[in-house]
């Protein structure tokens, strides 16, 4: 009876190994094998991508971060030595599987202006100058530390060129939330304050290298985002770089109180008034917003951006985050998590199983996770979501955020639902009250190259209103 026991047990594990391998070869490695998907600048390439976690120890306690609060994302005591040594066995098994991949993601707690970083660096380089590693392009978001001291910014200047040189891009996205508030919400450990000559620098080294910044826009700070974004607009001018450049991402946490709500919307108020006034028409920002006349040139270009939070769009039905669209691999223990945010135990897919440095295959932990997150329509498939009025356009909240929460991934947290609905609402009387319906009701015809975007956004506009109305 307990051979019979153990046997269906080594077979019952067989077989979730082999269906998390399956569903992780329909969603990401089956692209990565042919070489015109690694040319293609589709979407699609876009959307199948590899984020490497390091470490989560990093010089700031940012107010709104998940890696100071839960620890265990990551698992404990994991040596600089295991990480480098980790990363060389993946990426071997990058180079026997022969795959090209568009983009790597170095997600992280602060670690570029460390050794550490720099040793990935130079383990990447080498790997691509040796063509056991194809890949077009490298992707880091930090908090700039590296620029304080001219040896590290030397430093990362010369992987940038180093990694141009072979026809690889090193892109930083800087993760600084800007001069108003940056002191106050993301403190570095050492108490040290950033000053104007680190912002200068930052600047000067975004408009050098044609990189952006991504701030964050927190419950923490947003009563101090209109002076905020009055100082980044200052400094996009005075450096030439397009404040429409700029990402700025909500964070969907619980702490959206009634009070920072109110001071968000008075915030996106102030960026549909500011945006209009650099248009020379509201119909020129309509054609921006929704991007109808390709053909017209316009002051303002909008392409770069992904997400304006002013601007309502028909949202996916995958998560709005990297969480349906990169592999996510933490680094310490070669885990297969759904993101960096997510890494609980129960919430990982599997783990790359490892022999004599080498990887032999794919061991499942919750492949049913993997097919939710990889596979299922997020519009429909989350409770509340489903039946709500505003999920066609919806960011939606954060897995991360709703497992912190509610102990499951999948179930939204109220005080961000109320957030998002008071957004929308909000926007749609604003674009009432500033002309944008009436003049985006002129595409609104079948001879519109953008129709289809034309006629979901008026009709859910127009539904906003009969049932919310004008009133606040």
């Amino acid at each position: 009876m307990m051979y019979n026991a153990i046997t269906n047990k080594r077979i019952y594990q067989e077989e979730q190994n082999e269906l998390l391998y399956n569903l992780l070869q329909k969603r990401f490695f089956q692209f990565w094998e042919k070489p015109d998907f690694f040319q293609d600048n589709t979407s699609l390439s876009n959307n199948s991508n590899i984020e490497l976690f390091i470490t989560p120890y990093c010089n700031q306690s940012c107010s709104y971060c998940y890696l100071v609060k839960y620890p265990e994302l990551y698992p404990q005591g994991i040596s600089s030595d295991k990480i480098l040594e980790n990363l060389k066995i993946f990426l071997n098994w990058i180079n026997e599987k022969n795959f090209y991949l568009p983009d790597i993601d170095l997600f992280s707690g602060e670690i570029w202006h460390t050794k550490l970083g720099f040793d990935i660096l130079d383990i990447i380089l080498d790997y691509c100058k040796n063509n056991k590693l194809k890949i077009k392009q490298l992707m880091i978001p930090t908090n700039g530390t590296f620029l304080k001291s001219d040896e590290t910014f030397y430093k990362m200047q010369n992987f940038i060129d180093d990694f141009k040189e072979i026809g690889v891009r090193l892109c930083i996205s800087l993760s600084i939330d800007g001069a108003i508030i940056e002191n106050k919400t993301r403190p570095l450990n050492n108490k040290e304050l950033k000053t104007d000559s680190f912002y200068e620098k930052a600047f000067a080294f975004a408009k050098y290298n044609n990189f952006a910044f991504h701030p964050m826009i927190s419950a923490v700070s947003v009563k101090d985002w209109v002076e905020n974004y009055k100082w980044w607009k200052s400094e996009c001018k005075k450096y030439d770089l397009n404040i429409y450049d700029l990402m700025m991402l909500e964070v969907r946490n619980s702490d959206w109180t009634e009070e920072s709500i109110q001071d968000y919307n008075h915030f996106l108020n102030f960026l549909l008034q500011d945006f209009l006034s650099d248009c020379e028409s509201v119909d020129e920002a309509v054609q921006c917003l929704f991007n109808l006349s390709p053909s017209i040139k316009k002051s303002i270009n909008l392409n770069n951006n992904n997400y304006l939070p002013y601007a309502i769009t028909k949202s996916n039905t995958y998560p709005a985050c990297t969480i349906a669209t990169h592999l996510c691999v933490r680094l310490g223990d070669l885990a297969i998590s759904p993101c960096h945010r997510t890494g609980y135990e129960k919430n990982i897919y599997g783990y790359f199983q490892v022999e004599n440095n080498r990887i032999v295959g794919i061991k499942a932990n919750n492949p049913y996770m993997a097919m939710r997150i990889l596979f299922g329509n997020n519009t429909i498939c989350s409770p509340k979501c489903d039946t709500c009025d505003f999920n066609k356009v919806c960011l939606q909240g954060c897995f991360g955020a709703q497992m912190e929460y509610n102990q499951d991934p999948f179930m939204p947290i109220p005080e961000v639902c109320t957030f998002f609905k008071s957004k929308y609402i909000n926007l749609v009387r604003q674009y009432k009250k500033l002309g944008i319906l009436n003049a985006l009701e002129k595409y609104h015809s079948l001879e519109c190259i953008q129709y289809p975007m034309v006629h979901f956004v008026l009709n859910f506009c127009n539904g906003v209103l009969n049932k919310y109305g004008m009133e606040s």
